[in-house]
């Protein structure tokens, strides 16, 4: 993956305010999650969590696949959830 912006609150507004292209905010979450990408082998999944890897052992695309987003929703914890809802 290319250099990928910090994750910052910066980076959260940007991406708020579609400042940020979808597919750079999708590899910041693919990032996250344990996802990597080597150019000579390919994707690499043995970061990611089981369940993950089990529903999508490719990074799923968030923007375009309705379930995982959803399924990425429902991994928050519900005090974090607040916080999202307020803004």
């Amino acid at each position: 993956m290319p250099d990928l912006p910090p994750l910052t609150n910066e980076t959260f507004w940007a991406i708020l305010r579609d400042e940020i292209d979808d597919a750079t905010v999708n590899q910041l979450v693919w990032q996250c999650l344990g996802y990597r990408y080597n150019p000579e082998t390919g994707w690499d999944n043995t970061a990611v969590a089981t369940d993950w890897q089990q529903d999508y052992p490719m990074p799923p695309d968030f923007i375009e696949s309705r379930p995982a987003t959803v399924k990425l929703t429902r991994s928050i914890p519900p005090e974090n959830k607040q916080l999202l809802k307020g803004r």
